[in-house]
């Protein structure tokens, strides 16, 4: 979903990134083919300091909601068997690699996987010194071959 950002922001479309549903080591068993175990846990999720957006969680099934700031600790509560969320697969392929973390794929009522749009984000009214300014303009760059 696109968000308005109001005039004084420019995005730039980085990276289309594969978010699929993970839970720890502790729950796998459990999760699999049970919509219902899946439910009973904590959904992690990555929280908007906007209010309005809180109510509107894309993809919620749980009954009970946690939210974090940032995808690392989301990864870490995940891990640590705290509940389950979604993840950006080139995030966590180590952790799967070493079976600290599971793909939920067979519950069929959760979509195994989601592409979900990265936009790299800045104010137009600040002022961008030259390396910043040469980052932005190959990001940029980089972002228009997507």
């Amino acid at each position: 979903p696109d968000i308005n950002l109001g005039s004084d922001i420019e995005k730039i479309k980085i990276h289309n990134a594969n978010i699929v549903p993970v839970v720890g080591k502790s729950h796998i068993e459990k999760a699999k083919d049970n919509l219902g175990y899946l439910k009973s846990l904590p959904q992690i999720v990555v929280g908007s300091s906007i209010k309005e957006e809180r109510k509107n969680v894309q993809g919620a099934i749980s009954k009970q909601l946690w939210y974090t700031s940032d995808f690392s600790m989301k990864e870490q509560i995940i891990e640590a068997g705290l509940g389950w969320g979604r993840l950006p697969i080139h995030q966590i392929e180590d952790k799967i690699a070493l079976k600290k973390l599971f793909i939920v794929t067979d519950v069929p009522q959760v979509a195994s996987s989601m592409i979900r749009p990265m936009y790299l984000l800045r104010s137009k009214s600040k002022t961008m010194g030259p390396n910043t300014k040469r980052l932005w303009d190959y990001l940029a760059e980089f972002g228009r071959e997507l």
